[in-house]
């Protein structure tokens, strides 16, 4: 019986504290006439004060640290194209030498060739690379035999260079280098 009622007195004073945590969170003591008393009012403006403040401080702090990410923009550079030479002709020619500068990454040979009025319509078209003063290179150049052709041969060695043609086709050819 004892522990019953110890039991039901935990339990009442636990309740009794509950009432008294919740009163003072909604407002402090009262006063018989429903007005709260003189210090509950000040511990409310404390409260209300402190509260502002906090809030206020909250506030900056907030537009403070807020940070405004914008996406990283890249840029691309385009490759710089430098003609070098650019001839259109027929039959077989010793073209002006060009020079692919040392801080070029790489050159192209665009040519073209057509045979359609000349000897039937098939013809030979061949490019040789060469040093000038007749050195030969490493660069394969071009040899179609055909109506006609064209396409874009790519190299990467640099200095002084030379074309020589050889065909009974009218052609063009156009050197650029890419820096």
């Amino acid at each position: 019986m004892r522990k019953v009622i110890k039991g039901l007195l935990i339990i009442v004073g636990g309740l009794v504290v509950l009432v008294i945590i919740i009163g003072l969170a909604s407002g402090g003591a009262k006063q018989s006439d429903g007005r709260k008393s003189s210090a509950a009012l000040g511990a409310a403006r404390r409260k209300h004060d402190t509260t502002s403040t906090t809030a206020v401080k909250a506030a900056a702090t907030t537009s403070l640290a807020t940070t405004t990410t914008t996406p990283a923009t890249t840029t691309t550079t385009q490759p710089k194209i430098v003609p070098l030479l650019h001839q259109t002709g027929s039959g077989i020619a010793s073209l002006p030498a060009f020079t692919v500068s040392s801080n070029a990454t790489g050159w192209g040979l665009a040519w073209s060739y057509d045979c359609s009025g000349s000897f039937g319509g098939n013809g030979n078209f061949i490019v040789d690379i060469v040093r000038p003063g007749g050195g030969y290179t490493s660069d394969p150049g071009v040899n179609e035999l055909g109506t006609s052709g064209h396409a874009i041969e790519y190299y990467y060695d640099h200095g002084l260079f030379q074309l020589q043609i050889n065909s009974e086709c009218n052609w063009s050819v156009t050197v650029a280098e890419q820096n």
